[in-house]
């Protein structure tokens, strides 16, 4: 009977100690095991392209880690609060990632399972996030509220960059934090870039080796003006085409590699409304038509127009896009005007002509109003969302093992 009770509690003993040695972290009692952070490893590594050197899976290991502790974090915060998912929640944002890598809807669990990767690996990793935005709307959607006064001055904002050359951009640093650590880190910039040339994704390199805080958005930077950026950036942005990744860059603070994912010229897209208004008449009737001109108010168009239009000819407003598309005759007299000017009388098609300059609109290319106020209100839950969630990490109670 005591072999009997010695060897069970034996076996207890041996299987308590290998389910404790497989935990790697504890937060708040809640478990991460090595079996967790293999497959997410795993998944990152069959999606990204990257190798499997002991140097990336090093600082993978590092990362996936981290990446979990936050999610667990983020996760035990939302239950708390009552937030639930269902399946259509979870399997629509598993699809939003299969149609990003061109796969077919329902077919990345069964590429995992294939792979000898838990299929279940991907909803582990889009739950908590997506747990955790339901729970910021609901928690902080009243501090939210746009004003018109705000939307205003960022849709002039985003008026007054189309107004320069522009990158969208996403980048991948790594910082120097001391001399002896230059020739560490340019080694290790040096074989992500060779790892970038050899086919790996930059978004997941990024997020997954990146120390900026771009790395939580995969390197996205967003739209940057031309010249605004550090000297070294700006010479090798310069020299770059869509979809290049520069070389390492050699900053202030540490390296860069940059790729741009798009450009946009000055200007480009935005479109010039010339508004024009027109009187059109036989020579003898110039001196009545220029006394009937001369006593109208100039201070818009509007009694100019009402006359021009009592012709009933091909007198009247005329609206063009750019002041190439006028007739050159119109176009030498238009270049001279400013708003609210009135032309002396030319000759055009037999005909003699006066106009009026009444405005020039430019319309930029620009998203409705409410889609601009929606990306400011997700802005501002997003800088919400990461003030609760220091506050959260820094309660909580973490163990590394």
């Amino acid at each position: 009977m005591k072999k009997i009770f010695l060897n069970a509690f034996l076996l207890f003993f041996v299987s308590y100690s290998v389910i404790a040695s497989s935990i790697v972290a504890v937060v708040n009692d809640n478990p991460i095991s090595a079996y967790d952070v293999e497959n997410r490893m795993n998944m990152i590594l069959l999606t990204s392209r990257i190798k499997r050197t002991e140097e990336n899976l090093s600082d993978l290991r590092n990362k996936v880690i981290e990446a979990l502790i936050d999610e667990k974090i983020k996760l035990e915060e939302a239950k708390s609060n009552g937030i639930s998912l269902n399946d259509d929640e979870v399997n629509n944002a598993i699809y939003k990632i299969e149609q990003q890598g061109k796969m077919e809807k329902g077919l990345f669990r069964t590429f995992l399972e294939m792979n000898k990767v838990p299929p279940l690996t991907i909803d582990n990793f889009i739950i908590p996030d997506l747990s955790w935005y339901k729970l910021v709307a609901k928690k902080f959607s009243n501090e939210a509220i746009i004003s018109e006064a705000e939307l205003n001055a960022e849709i002039e904002k985003i008026e007054a960059n189309f107004k320069k050359d522009r990158n969208l951009i996403s980048e991948i640093f790594l910082s120097v934090k001391s001399e002896k650590d230059e020739a560490k880190v340019k080694q290790k910039i040096n074989n992500i870039y060779k790892e970038l040339k050899d086919g790996a994704d930059f978004g997941v390199i990024a997020k997954n080796f990146s120390e900026s805080i771009t790395s939580i958005n995969d390197g996205n930077v967003g739209w940057v003006n031309v010249g605004s950026m550090e000297k070294p950036l700006e010479d090798a942005l310069k020299d770059m085409s869509v979809d290049d990744i520069s070389k390492p860059i050699r900053s202030m603070y540490g390296y860069y590699i940059l790729t741009i994912k798009d450009k946009r010229k000055a200007y480009e897209g935005v479109e010039r409304l010339y508004s024009i208004s027109r009187i059109v008449y036989e020579e003898d009737k110039e001196q009545e038509i220029l006394d009937k001109v001369n006593s109208l108010d100039k201070k818009t168009c509007n009694a100019f127009n009402d006359y021009a239009y009592s012709f009933k000819n091909e007198s009247g407003e005329m609206i063009v896009s750019k002041l190439e598309d006028f007739p050159e005759e119109f176009k030498t007299v238009i270049e001279k005007m400013k708003t609210f000017d009135v032309s002396k009388p030319f000759e055009f098609d037999d005909k003699k002509n006066i106009l009026m300059y009444c405005k020039d609109e430019t319309k930029f290319p620009i998203p409705d109003r409410e889609v601009i106020r929606q990306a400011i209100a997700s802005s501002r839950l997003e800088q919400i969302a990461n003030r609760y969630f220091r506050d959260l990490k820094r309660n909580a109670v973490i163990k590394v093992k």
